[in-house]
């Protein structure tokens, strides 16, 4: 879990990324199934639309301890404010 707006999910083997919700340019995005490398990074980017507009949301991040994943949440299209936006994972 990160912040009020975001959740995490790892799958029990450590491997993978199962479920990363979050709010990006005031539309909700879920990504499912990110593998995580043998260095525990990992990368995805889907685009969502909501209102017409179309929006390219980007989320990369690597494990710093068994309990904490930190990265950044990217939000490309017209209008988007603070369109790269930080975020640390809690694992509990």
């Amino acid at each position: 879990m990160f912040g009020d707006d975001g959740r995490l999910l790892i799958a029990g083997d450590g491997r993978t990324i199962t479920r990363f919700e979050a709010i990006a340019c005031g539309a909700n995005v879920m990504f499912r199934g990110i593998a995580l490398s043998a260095a525990g990074r990992f990368s995805a980017s889907q685009n969502v639309t909501r209102a017409g507009r179309t929006i390219l949301v980007s989320v990369s991040g690597h494990v710093v301890s068994p309990g904490m994943i930190r990265g950044n949440l990217r939000s490309i299209a017209p209008g988007c404010r603070r369109a790269t936006r930080r975020y640390v994972a809690r694992l509990s």
